[in-house]
């Protein structure tokens, strides 16, 4: 903030606020954290806008957010708001609320989707109670197009209608609209402006409420205020409580996610919840934010990480919750900077390490990805019986273990070391896939290992190189799924640009939305050049790129990188000889 001019960035709610007063509101940008405001008294004119009839808020499915921000309904289920108007954590206390011809309707939260790191959230309520008046008929959807300059956007919201020089603007009211053009498209954000005297512009409490184009397209959706004048500079606390104008107000754009958002409806989500980093690691751009979610006993993470401190000594990226903690140190792989190897190791207190291959901390530093990432936390396994010398729980770990979950998918756990022959264990028949199984596991010092689990049950052990030094010193089996029923319940996925499915007797190439993570099973191969791999329909495509560790010929490291649009291509930073030769997709995942 410049406390000469009087200019503020205004975040139009909060959490914090919500739980402090409702009506209240937060500031950002320059000042440290939100802080909470009292709502003034009505003094001066009208912020703006034109009244919003009852009839008008049910046919468009605008929806009072908990009481504190706006929002709007995309279909029944599902509401469009701001991320920044919901806390992950308790996202069930959220309440949302329409108008009838009587009395106010209310829905709660059952599932929560930020889109990519914008300040953009998708919500699916439950059910309402038999009999309400919830609007049933609203289908919106957000514009494919880069919104033009100049263009008109009509956005709702009930928040403050009045400036209250000196002690604030007002709290929370009725639903108004205010047409203004874009002035300003960054890609990320479009700015709109108020008239001379800071008039018809949006305000504290409009945060989240949907601004559609002319054609009925929505745009954005509200976000905060990029400029806005105060009696008050000494702090946000103080300039928040004598706000007197609001020049420009930023909207998130949808249009960069309207994959995403205009497929929601078809997609079946789960509840990815945000980890909060440390030590200067900091989300990457163009990726999701780092959260994390609990599917049938399984953790899942996604999103990727970036930090600028390349000396290593910031290895500790987050700390995941209690409900997502493993019994014992777990060590997972993960693709860092340019698809180099790396792993995660897990800690019981939830102390999450980046650990590359060889040391390179400059590629964790440059990115680290948790697409992919998932570790067992639940119940229900079954020891394995080790063979040819291979021993249980090396460096604290757990034992091996496998679990049939009840969508089909067989989940390992554990890690061992030893072993005077590469055949490891043999599955029992409860365990055993349907076809051959290449999977990315971890061994001593981030080496990339594969496994390999034949339809007899048998298990074998590889490294990256030859060899089996690395193996024998460490090798986990933690994240290691793959589907055994066949290609029943899975849809299937078309290979493009000369590849092909099923080399090496492994299954044709497919993938399923388990409750919000994207599975794939199976394995590609090609002769041409194209890594251009598959397109994903559009109910499993992610809001933001992925990069996913995968098993190549040989063994060998690589990535499948995944685009908004759902096209996957597979990278290595091995020759392309290995990649075209055989790429396994045997239980990739990400989180939508």
């Amino acid at each position: 903030m410049n406390l000469f001019s009087g200019q503020a960035q205004v975040r139009f709610a909060s959490w914090v606020s919500l739980v402090a007063s409702l009506g209240a509101i937060a500031c950002a940008a320059e000042f440290d954290g939100p802080l909470e405001e009292q709502a003034g008294s009505v003094e001066e004119a009208v912020i703006g806008g034109s009244a919003v009839s009852i009839a008008t808020q049910r046919s468009i499915g605008l929806v009072n957010v908990n009481n504190v921000c706006s929002g709007a309904l995309l279909s029944p289920d599902w509401v469009l708001t701001a991320t920044h108007c919901i806390d992950p954590q308790t996202n069930n206390n959220a309440a949302f609320v329409v108008k009838n011809s009587g009395v106010e309707d209310r829905r709660f939260v059952n599932i929560i989707s930020q889109v990519g790191q914008s300040d953009i959230t998708l919500l699916k309520l439950f059910a309402g109670a038999a009999g309400n008046e919830w609007p049933t008929t609203v289908n919106h959807r957000v514009t494919t197009s880069p919104v033009a300059l100049g263009s008109l956007v009509s956005c709702y919201g009930r928040g403050a209608t009045q400036y209250a020089f000196p002690s604030g603007v007002t709290a929370a009211g009725s639903w108004r609209t205010v047409t203004r053009s874009v002035a300003v498209n960054d890609g990320s954000n479009l700015f709109i402006r108020a008239d001379n005297g800071g008039l018809n512009i949006l305000a504290p409490g409009d945060s989240g409420g949907s601004c559609f184009l002319t054609n009925g397209d929505i745009a954005g959706v509200t976000s905060f205020s990029s400029q806005a004048s105060c009696v008050d500079r000494t702090n946000a606390a103080t300039c928040k409580a004598t706000l007197t104008s609001i020049a420009e107000v930023a909207l998130a754009s949808t249009q960069r996610y309207a994959n995403y958002i205009n497929n929601v409806t078809s997609r079946i989500a789960t509840t990815f919840r945000p980890l909060t980093l440390t030590d200067g690691w900091k989300p990457a751009f163009g990726a999701n934010t780092p959260g994390y979610a609990l599917v049938d006993g399984i953790a899942y993470l996604r999103g990727a990480a970036t930090t600028g401190n390349t000396t290593g000594s910031n290895a500790v990226v987050f700390t995941v919750p209690p409900s997502v903690r493993p019994s014992t140190v777990v060590y997972v792989p993960v693709s860092l900077c340019g698809g180099t190897k790396g792993r995660l190791r897990i800690e019981p207190t939830g102390g999450t390490i980046v650990e590359p291959l060889n040391g390179e901390w400059s590629s964790a530093a440059c990115l680290t990805s948790f697409d992919g990432v998932k570790f067992p936390v639940g119940t229900g396994f079954t020891e394995l019986t080790l063979r040819n010398g291979w021993t249980h729980s090396p460096f604290s770990t757990r034992r091996v273990a496998a679990r049939n979950s009840s969508d089909g998918w067989v989940h390992l756990q554990g890690a061992m070391f030893g072993g005077s022959s590469s055949l490891a264990f043999t599955l029992a028949p409860a365990f055993r896939p349907p076809a051959v199984v290449y999977a990315t596991i971890d061994l001593c010092n981030s080496v990339k290992g594969r496994l390999e689990i034949q339809p007899s049950g048998d298990a074998f052990i590889s490294q990256e190189g030859g060899g089996l030094d690395s193996a024998q010193c460490f090798t986990s089996l933690e994240g290691v799924s793959f589907y055994k029923l066949n290609t029943s319940g899975i849809t299937p996925l078309s290979p493009l640009n000369g590849w092909t499915g099923a080399p090496f007797s492994t299954q044709m190439p497919g993938a399923v939305n388990g409750n919000g993570t994207v599975r794939f099973s199976g394995g590609v191969t090609t002769s041409g050049t194209n890594s251009h791999v598959f397109t994903l329909p559009p109910a499993m495509r992610p809001a933001a790129i992925v990069a996913i560790p995968i098993d190549m010929c040989h063994g060998n490291r690589g990535r499948l990188v995944i685009q908004e649009d759902g096209r996957a291509f597979a990278e290595s930073t091995r020759p392309w000889s290995n990649v075209k030769c055989f790429a396994s997709l045997e239980g990739l995942s990400f989180g939508l």
